[in-house]
């Protein structure tokens, strides 16, 4: 996936209209820890009728903390850009 792909991704995610988006708003996701927080919390409280995806959601939490522990905004985007492709597939 493109960056350009991970930001729209994102964005969208948080609600955001990708296509409007000024460039310098659409680099704050991969740069910021205060655009990517609130993705995290959103996608921290997602839940999960079914069990699998459940517990793969937990499993998806586990290494995003693990790179807001350790890792830099730049590893937590690309970390927040997969579990959100992700969970876009156990909408299908």
């Amino acid at each position: 996936m493109t960056h350009e792909e991970k930001t729209r991704l994102i964005a969208e995610f948080d609600g955001w209209d990708y296509e409007n988006m000024s460039d310098y708003r659409r680099r704050q996701f991969s740069t910021s820890y205060d655009w990517l927080i609130p993705v995290w919390h959103k996608f921290r409280d997602l839940r999960f009728e079914d069990l699998k995806h459940e517990f793969s959601h937990s499993n998806i939490k586990n290494m995003i903390r693990q790179e807001l522990t350790i890792g830099t905004a730049w590893d937590l985007f690309n970390e927040l850009a997969e579990a959100i492709e992700w969970y876009n597939t156990t909408k299908k």
